[in-house]
């Protein structure tokens, strides 16, 4: 709050086109969020399946030994345990994604502010000290959204995984 301040008390219209970008973030943020709380829950529900298969062998150890099946209890267990698994990096996969791309879009959102402003200390419509202040405020700005961004991706994840241990508890 405090750097789009004083991005708008340095220059205006600079800081119409630097502030531009926030809500194309915001909204991609909440897109990926909800999709990142989706795939979370689903990994969840995938370990809580592998974790409720291997719990039913050992339980009845004595009969899959009778039936001589543990090589198919094992194999069972390993397909969940391998799909949780590709789910999981699947899901990390994302995040990287995310993140990588918010970044790009900060830094490309950089260099129209240093083109535009560029452009206004041609034309005498900001002085240099002022658009390296203002290129100092957009980098600080720049910085907490990408941590806002994704500290949001993290907190829908959380959420995810608060609403398994409350489906367990119910």
């Amino acid at each position: 709050v405090g750097a789009i301040g004083l991005l708008f008390y340095t220059s205006t219209a600079l800081a119409l086109v630097s502030v531009a970008i926030l809500p194309p973030i915001a909204l991609t943020a909440r897109l990926v969020g909800r999709k990142m709380k989706d795939r979370q829950k689903c990994v969840r529900e995938l370990h809580a399946e592998a974790t409720s298969l291997a719990e039913q062998a050992l339980t009845c150890i004595r009969t899959v030994q009778q039936f001589a099946t543990e090589q198919y209890e094992s194999d069972q267990y390993n397909a969940a345990i391998n799909q949780a698994h590709a789910e999981g990096i699947a899901n990390t996969r994302l995040k990287a994604l995310f993140g990588s791309i918010m970044q790009l879009v900060v830094n490309l959102a950089l260099l129209v502010v240093l083109g535009y402003g560029g452009r206004m200390v041609q034309t005498g419509d900001l002085t240099p000290g002022d658009s390296t202040s203002f290129v100092m405020y957009s980098v600080m700005m720049g910085g907490n959204i990408s941590g806002i961004s994704t500290q949001f991706i993290d907190l829908m994840k959380a959420v995810a995984a608060a609403q398994r241990v409350f489906e367990i508890v119910d």
